[in-house]
């Protein structure tokens, strides 16, 4: 088991620091950048890189919505500069593109208590179909085609959480084009899908609809996303590492809920990716670190 060394306390036990972000002066976001480089840090570095994304994408200090000017502040000390998804100046789906020459993160905003369509996103865990919205392979010509045919006529559908496939659809769009645009003008950068809570439910749920050998994906307190043949789809795309980081404690990311007769399961990571990451949790229970490497 590998673990960052420790450069904070954590905030104490409770229910504010629960439900919301650090306040202004208990946190300072990617204080430790210049020193601790994405590019070259390694899985435990990139994975505090992220962590601090994926609670910059509340956008909040505590409960005080942080103003623009605050959140490009905070990502500019990382040298990234960022781009808001969704309307957030209503409830609903919101993330956060930063990017720079050499890679970019996109982070999906998780659950907030105050935000009641989160909640129904959440709670509607009924199973829906997932449309395969990567590219198709190349056309295997007239000798082979109705072999394909079969072969996708006979492969079992990929059933996902209701509710996230729904919250994500509400800026599915501006996410696909931003994702492309920025793939347009870097090729080869790696992109970082992130988020904590429901925002992890959405980077595993949007990743999966990409094909691209240069994106990557770290979650923080995934909750479980779709059935098996779903979690084959995540596996079998091309990608720089899939990364899943939780807190054993936390009853969202652990729980295995039954829909259907079908069980919701987490996507499978690497033997060396499941346990090979230990990131020291704060108080939120799904395993936010408010103490990475990066403070």
């Amino acid at each position: 088991m590998i673990s960052p060394n420790k450069h904070t306390e954590l905030l104490p036990s409770m229910l504010k620091n629960l439900f919301y972000p650090p306040e202004r002066n208990e946190y300072t976001y990617f204080a430790r950048a210049s020193e601790r480089s994405f590019m070259n840090g390694g899985a435990i570095v990139t994975a505090a890189w992220v962590a601090d994304a994926s609670m910059l994408a509340y956008a909040r200090y505590g409960s005080t919505r942080m103003t623009d000017s605050d959140l490009a502040t905070n990502f500019g000390r990382a040298g990234l500069e960022c781009e808001k998804i969704g309307d957030w100046n209503a409830p609903g789906t919101q993330a956060v593109f930063a990017s720079c020459d050499r890679f970019a993160i996109l982070a999906f905003r998780g659950t907030e208590i105050d935000d009641t369509r989160d909640s129904v996103y959440d709670a509607d865990i009924l199973l829906m179909p997932e449309h395969d919205y990567r590219p198709s392979p190349a056309d295997p010509g007239p000798a082979l085609r109705h072999l394909t045919f079969i072969a996708h006529l006979f492969s079992p559908p990929c059933l996902v959480h209701r509710g996230f496939q729904n919250a994500l659809e509400e800026v599915w769009e501006d996410v696909h084009r931003i994702v492309l645009d920025y793939r347009g003008s870097h090729p080869g950068a790696e992109i970082r899908f992130t988020g904590h809570s429901l925002g992890a439910a959405l980077a595993v749920l949007s990743y999966s609809r990409f094909a691209d050998p240069d994106l990557s994906l770290c979650t923080f307190g995934c909750p479980r996303v779709g059935d098996g043949a779903f979690r084959d789809r995540v596996m079998s795309n091309p990608g720089k590492g899939l990364y899943r980081i939780v807190n054993f404690n936390d009853a969202v990311a652990t729980s295995r809920r039954k829909v259907s007769s079908t069980s919701m399961l987490r996507p499978s990571v690497t033997d060396s990716t499941r346990t090979g990451i230990s990131i020291p949790t704060a108080t939120r229970s799904a395993g936010m670190s408010r103490h990475c490497v990066l403070q």
